[in-house]
């Protein structure tokens, strides 16, 4: 799967009249070291930039420092991601529980038992795939959560809309796992 590149804190080299430390433009006859660095994360730029892993670009003079990326989490495991969809439902005052061919399937909402249960059809490899593609906004910092948070978040409304997307359906209907996440598919069309 696709990571995201590696961050990189870029330092400006200043030009006359401009303090060496931050580009502030300085006045001659003001003292450039007299003034407040305030902008986050400034000194470890300047300590950054005499590393030996910094790369100077030929054209700009700027300096590009990588950031060292944080070990990320490794993936749930499928069980993992079958607990957090457990989880999720009851989250929604959902029963759900695990069916003979070990699919999953909504029995409950609220303290009303269904007539008709609504299976949760998915393989392995769709609910990973799944879970990839939420977890990936997260780390390409478009989500506002860590991975796990986002898919928990994302999972449980989708699992939820694909719920109410069954009572709309006048004929049974299963949770399958769509490009958009879960939705409701009437039981003729599910191809798991």
């Amino acid at each position: 799967m696709g990571r995201t590149p590696q961050k990189a804190r870029i330092f400006r080299r200043p030009v006359a009249g401009q303090c060496p430390n931050c580009l502030f433009e300085t006045d001659p006859l003001v003292d450039t070291q007299a003034h407040q660095h305030r902008w986050f994360g400034v000194a470890d730029a300047l300590k950054d930039r005499d590393r030996p892993d910094t790369k100077q670009l030929s054209l700009s003079g700027d300096i590009i420092t990588p950031i060292p990326e944080e070990a990320a989490a490794p993936d749930p495991i499928t069980t993992e991601l079958i607990e957090s969809v457990v989880q999720a439902g009851q989250d929604w005052t959902l029963g759900i529980s695990q069916a003979d061919q070990g699919h999953l399937r909504v029995i409950s909402r609220g303290d009303r038992r269904l007539e008709r249960p609504i299976e949760i059809l998915f393989t392995a490899k769709e609910l990973h795939t799944y879970y990839r593609r939420i977890a990936d906004e997260a780390e390409r910092g478009v989500a506002p959560e860590p991975p796990l948070e986002w898919w928990m978040t994302l999972m449980s409304t989708h699992l939820m809309e694909a719920v109410h997307g069954a009572d709309r359906h006048n004929e049974p209907c299963v949770i399958t796992v769509t490009a958009t996440g879960f939705a409701a598919t009437p039981a003729t069309q599910a191809h798991v």
